[in-house]
């Protein structure tokens, strides 16, 4: 039993370890240097090397006391970011992929059709100005029009139709299929 716990210890740590601690550390240790070095100073390595060195000298940082706290300190609130960033993470995962007709689900609909809505329009619009004033330069307009919109719908994985669906069924902004372009057609 004793080998088994011991086991199940060291996997444990093994994961606290990935899962935890080193993305929290680079993330502490990210914010660390954006706070000393500041936007102006960005890319200054001089500075951070000066910081560092003035920091390994001060008198406290030879104590084993201070070291051994300084050490607790980091890897608690490495941790603790990495806990922070994994539960927002899932927050915003579930609140982005809820189906549902309640409102975060509606909200987020609503928000990518209008915005799939605005982009599908400037596309057309510049498209048809694109096509206009190619019209303009060839003796038979209706002719060059129709051509070059023929020539963009045939571009793979291009979908002309907006999203249809209700609002928060899976379909709402799935691009349609287009026996043209799938691998199969």
């Amino acid at each position: 039993m004793n080998a088994f716990l011991g086991e199940l210890g060291k996997k444990l740590a093994e994961r606290w370890l990935t899962l935890l601690v080193l993305p929290g550390l680079l993330y502490l240790s990210v914010l660390t240097v954006a706070a000393i070095l500041g936007q102006h100073h960005a890319t200054d390595v001089g500075m951070l090397r000066a910081w560092v060195d003035t920091a390994a000298a001060a008198p406290a940082s030879s104590s084993p006391a201070v070291v051994l706290a300084g050490a607790i300190g980091i890897l608690s609130g490495a941790a603790g970011a990495g806990l922070a960033a994994t539960a927002l993470g899932q927050l915003i995962q579930q609140v982005w992929t809820t189906p549902g007709r309640r409102a975060p689900a509606r909200w987020l609909t609503r928000w990518r059709r209008d915005r799939w809505n605005r982009a599908y329009a400037t596309v057309r619009t510049t498209l048809e100005d694109l096509a206009t004033a190619r019209a303009d330069t060839t003796p038979n307009p209706s002719l060059a029009s129709r051509g070059w919109m023929r020539r963009w719908r045939r571009v793979p994985g291009f979908a002309w139709s907006p999203p249809t669906g209700r609002p928060g069924s899976e379909t709402a902004c799935a691009p349609p299929t287009n026996a043209s372009t799938s691998p199969t057609g």
